[in-house]
Formats: C-alpha cells, structure tokens, sequence
C-alpha cells in the first residue's frame, strides 16, 4: 500500500511594493557602543580562561585617556629615542630620519587601531579575536609569535632601564662608569656585575607590577604619561640650547 501525500496549496503571498517596504538603517550608535560580554555556556576549559574571557561592561575601566596613556608609555622610551639616532648615524638626515619612522608608525598604526577597536567593542583579547581569521588552533600561532615579540620588547627596555640605573648610581656615588662596567666583567653576558644588579633591580620593578595584572599597569601609566612628557619636552629644550650654544662659540671662535 502506497502513501500519498495529499497535495497542498501554499498560501499566496504578495511581494511588498517599493511603495510599502521600509528601510531601518542602523543607527551608527550600535557599530561604535560598546557590546555587553555574555559568559559562555558549557565551554572547554582548553578554549576558556580567566585570561581569555570576555570582560563585562561594568569591568571595563580603560578610558580614551587611559589608552592614551598606555600609548604614550609605549611610543616615549628611550629605545625609540635610539631608532631615530641610528638612522642618522647610518647617514640620514633629521628630517630623513623623523619621517622614515613617522611613515612606519603610520602603516603599523592602520591594523593596531582595528584590532583595537574590537578589542574595545566586544570585550575580547587578541588571542580570541584572532579565532575569526584563523581558527580556533590557527590562532596559537600569531598568539605565540606576538608574545615572542613582547618578550624581546620586554627584555630591551629592561636592559635599557637597568643601564639608566647603572649611570643614576655612578653619578651619585661620583664613580666613572666605565670603569665599573670593566669591574667584575661577566663575558658570557657582555656586562659587569653591578650593570647585572641593576638590570635585575628594573626586572623586578617592571614584574611587581606586571604580576598584579592589566589594572597596575593602567594605573602606573595614567601618571606615568604625564612625567614622559613633561620629560620628552625638558630633553628637547636641553638638547635646542646645547647645540645653539655649540654652534654660538663655534661661529664666534672659528
């Protein structure tokens, strides 16, 4: 015995007139807001952690000036004071120098601002956000590979800084620091003991604030900024009368 199904007749319906369709745009409020964090439900712990979740909106407490801070703090050191005095030694002009890092600033600035933007809007680390593009597994590589670069960064401020600490201390205790940092050399390391000391005084600084997570890190840049600037300002007033004054006794002397 065959079953047939009886024929049924759909209901007519009627294509809405240009006359009668309506359009809702978006507001634009709901691409720039940011997005509430909803927790995840059921997931993997190998997916999911307290460093990888979304943060709430009552959570976050980085402002316009905040990042703004943090952005001063990373572009206002002194190994990008050392860029722009390497290019010139290599033979660039001021000008050649200023705008060859201004030109890259600007092209790395294009694809920061984006991923900062989702970041900001959805509440999610770059690791997550780097699923969408390349896959849950995928993701681990760029993850891995700007961590990479976050230690080298890591490991050359604080190189820098302990040497900043190194001087400081030479001049305090009116001491040559050349001929401390012949003292007690360390070949496999290319430094002396006390620059080691120090190296590890600025390590332990920089990781007491590291270690009580992103808000230490908010806090210390949001009064750091401020001192950074005022200190990049005083620099370039000290460095304008020095060579005014150079180049004052050299006309006059010559």
């Amino acid at each position: 015995m065959k079953l047939v199904a009886s024929p049924t007749v759909a209901p007519a319906i009627s294509a809405p007139s240009m006359t009668t369709r309506r359009f809702h745009p978006v507001p634009a409020s709901m691409l720039d807001d940011p997005i509430e964090a909803r927790p995840p439900v059921g997931s993997s712990p190998n997916l999911l952690n307290d460093d990888l979740a979304p943060v709430a909106l009552p959570d976050r407490t980085f402002t316009t000036y905040d990042i703004a801070a943090l952005w001063i703090g990373l572009v206002v050191c002194v190994p990008a004071y050392t860029l722009a005095g390497s290019v010139i030694d290599l033979g660039m002009s001021a000008f050649q120098g200023i705008a060859c890092i201004a030109i890259a600033n600007l092209i790395v600035l294009l694809p920061m601002v984006l991923n900062g933007h989702a970041g900001c809007k959805y509440g999610v680390p770059f690791p997550v956000l780097a699923r969408s593009a390349f896959g849950i597994k995928g993701a681990n590589v760029p993850a891995v590979m700007r961590a990479l670069v976050g230690c080298g960064w890591f490991g050359i401020q604080t190189h820098v800084g302990g040497q900043a600490i190194f001087a400081i201390a030479c001049a305090a205790a009116k001491l040559s620091t050349v001929a401390m940092a012949a003292s007690h050399f360390i070949p496999a390391l290319g430094i002396s003991s006390y620059e080691l000391a120090c190296y590890g005084v600025f390590w332990a600084a920089q990781m007491a604030v590291v270690v009580k997570g992103i808000e230490s890190i908010r806090v210390v840049e949001k009064y750091a900024a401020p001192v950074l600037i005022i200190l990049c300002v005083s620099l370039f007033v000290w460095a304008y009368i020095a060579v005014s004054f150079f180049l004052f006794l050299h006309g006059r002397f010559d």
